[in-house]
């Protein structure tokens, strides 16, 4: 079973008034769209991450994709989410991959909560599990 995809905005750039932190990275799905529908291309944006989905079962794997518009591809085939009254839909799509890197970012952050979204993108290339030498 497919559910229903969630179509989400782009991050509009704030510039933060002088001494106040920077924003967080911003996972979104690849299907999202902003303004007159056009795709939605995290690259230009440093706060924003793209991500796709793939069929492997394994929560903590993803992939690093070289290719735009999709930055990176996380688990988002077959997942079991909680529904009415304690029953459970089986889904797949980007809009349940994004939530999955989601998670590996907050891992990160927490880790290492001084990462500017740049160093943050960098170490999620650098652990993908595509890129050679990732751990």
């Amino acid at each position: 079973m497919t559910c229903g995809v969630a179509k989400l905005l782009p991050v509009q750039r704030r510039v933060p008034p002088p001494g106040q932190a920077t924003s967080r990275s911003t996972p979104r799905a690849k299907n999202s769209t902003g303004g007159a529908g056009l795709a939605y291309r995290s690259r230009g944006f440093a706060s924003v991450l793209s991500v796709g989905s793939h069929d492997r079962t394994e929560p903590l794997d993803f992939f690093y994709n070289p290719q735009p518009p999709v930055e990176f591809f996380a688990r988002g085939v077959d997942i079991d989410v909680a529904w009415l009254e304690g029953a459970t839909l089986r889904c797949t799509g980007n809009s349940f991959a994004t939530p999955h890197m989601s998670g590996i970012c907050a891992l990160v952050l927490g880790a290492h909560p001084e990462l500017t979204p740049f160093q943050l993108k960098s170490v999620l290339y650098l652990t993908s599990s595509n890129v050679i030498g990732s751990l």
